[in-house]
């Protein structure tokens, strides 16, 4: 049975999930908006929606939590900018 089992796969293994999840992510904070399948943006949506919760203090745990999970320092600022002017 499949209780409780909620992980998306996507067909790929960990380490290509992760990148994947940065990769769209980078490139949703860089341009606002993606153009992207319903599976991905479904799995996106649990990657990006805690990132810009952090991100709404602008301290410094947030900017390196952001910075470790996206692994890019430029790109936590991004979001900590963006995150201030449109998700406040």
């Amino acid at each position: 049975m499949r209780h409780r089992r909620d992980k998306v796969v996507l067909s790929r293994t960990t380490a290509e999930r992760k990148a994947l999840a940065r990769k769209l992510a980078l490139s949703f904070f860089r341009e606002g908006k993606i153009q992207t399948t319903a599976p991905r943006a479904k799995f996106l949506r649990r990657f990006v929606e805690p990132l810009i919760t952090k991100g709404k203090p602008n301290t410094i745990a947030s900017r390196r939590a952001i910075s470790a999970a996206l692994g890019n320092p430029a790109a936590a600022k991004l979001v900590l900018e963006r995150a201030k002017k449109r998700f406040v």
